[in-house]
């Protein structure tokens, strides 16, 4: 597929993507179509005050495959507060945050998770410390 990168003032990060989505292997043995895929990337620093924050995420849509498999969307936004700068510590080195995330029609529907406190901040791999 391909993806533009945008440089708008106040986001460190938004992207918009599009791509031919195609499930090789699934695990239900069904015949599913090619279709398409479009994501939206976004991250975008704030204050207030001396505070710093994040906001970020990720939206995907996600067409029809056929077989019975509808339309999805995939949205998961989260907001994050820096505390190590707060703590006088490096920047983005101790993130708390919330994120919400919501998976319309997808075969393990799980409408929402709470995570909070990021620790290596940054890292998708991240150790997350709350509840699922």
């Amino acid at each position: 597929g391909i993806r533009a990168n945008f440089t708008v003032q106040g986001f460190n990060v938004l992207t918009l993507g599009a791509y031919a989505y195609d499930n090789i292997v699934d695990p239900y043995n069904r015949n599913l179509d090619t279709t398409y895929q479009v994501t939206l990337v976004w991250d975008a620093p704030f204050s207030i005050g001396s505070q710093k924050f994040s906001t970020g995420g990720v939206v995907d849509w996600i067409g029809s495959q056929g077989a019975g498999v509808a339309k999805q969307v995939y949205f998961q936004p989260e907001v994050r507060w820096d505390v190590g700068s707060a703590l006088g510590q490096k920047e983005g080195s101790f993130l708390a945050g919330l994120r919400y995330s919501y998976f319309h029609n997808k075969s393990e529907y799980q409408p929402w998770w709470l995570r909070v406190g990021r620790i290596a901040a940054r890292k998708p791999e991240a150790l997350y410390l709350g509840c699922d």
